[in-house]
């Protein structure tokens, strides 16, 4: 029988949401993305943890963009291991790649539905695998 996850995702909150048009050349129709992404971890005590993710695109002179979009949110989570079967090591883990493996989906989401909303191409996120260490992690 499959043993209970030690994680808990009990729910998340938009923290905040910008997007904001930006002038390009009439002729310029493709675009490089260049998003940034960020996690913290805080630990509130008693086995909750939130988990801060941020997306980010910021256009610049060399990189334009049609829009800067920013969209950041906190995901509240519960880690159970009454017994301490799991060592330090594998909780960093869990912590680090199964909280944002959770929350990527909403993030990922919100971004498509806010830029679909203003009447943009809808940017879709591509789908991401965490287990390889590929976003910068910020962890306290």
């Amino acid at each position: 029988m499959p043993k209970a996850s030690v994680l808990q995702f009990d729910n998340y909150t938009v923290e905040e949401l910008l997007f904001k048009k930006e002038p390009v050349k009439a002729d310029q129709n493709e675009f490089q993305l260049q998003p940034h992404f960020e996690q913290e971890i805080v630990n509130l005590g008693d086995d909750k943890y939130d988990v801060h993710l941020s997306f980010d695109i910021t256009p610049t002179e060399d990189h334009p963009m049609p829009f800067h979009i920013h969209v950041a949110i906190v995901g509240h989570f519960t880690y159970f291991d009454q017994d301490e079967t799991i060592d330090a090591n594998l909780k960093d883990h869990i912590l680090q790649t199964n909280t944002i493996s959770i929350l990527f989906p909403f993030l990922r989401q919100i971004v498509a539905t806010l830029t679909n909303n203003a009447n943009m191409a809808t940017l879709m996120l591509p789908i991401m695998n965490f287990n390889d260490g590929g976003m910068k992690m910020k962890t306290e």
